[in-house]
């Protein structure tokens, strides 16, 4: 579940800091703290659609990108539930979590100045089972 909740935030979270732009220029701007407004996750297994739901308000969170390369995931009630290192360019933010299994490209669909869309998607085989899981998600710059 913590995988969970942190992937969908680390989603959102990245789809906020792509642009045409520089990034560079973007995300440290208001301290580079966004909140998650949306969040959609497809699991399918074996070709099989085991999960599409949108996610509860309440596993939202928001993300903080610092501009010297590290960045906060944090629950509803601000309580830290990650920290990792991160490093973008105009079209994908790359969240290095301190287990590699947990890292990810996070792809940026839609950007403004106070709005980010991403998506992630990850296949996986093991066992003889194909996992695929698709995240988008939706942030707004906090204020």
């Amino acid at each position: 579940m913590k995988f969970l909740k942190v992937s969908i935030l680390v989603l959102v979270a990245t789809v906020a800091f792509t642009s045409c732009k520089k990034v560079e220029k973007i995300l440290p701007k208001k301290d580079g703290m966004w909140n998650t407004t949306a969040s959609h996750l497809w699991v399918e297994i074996d070709d099989s659609v085991w999960i599409d739901m949108d996610v509860a308000d309440s596993l939202l969170g928001s993300s903080h990108f610092i501009d010297d390369g590290t960045m906060h995931s944090y629950d509803n009630d601000g309580t830290v539930i990650d920290t990792a290192t991160w490093e973008a360019d105009n079209e994908t933010i790359t969240i290095n979590a301190a287990t590699p299994a947990d890292s990810m490209v996070l792809n940026i669909t839609e950007f403004t100045k106070s709005t980010m869309s991403t998506s992630w998607s990850n296949t996986d085989t093991t066992g003889g089972v194909t996992t695929k899981t698709i995240s988008t998600g939706s942030m707004e710059r906090a204020e």
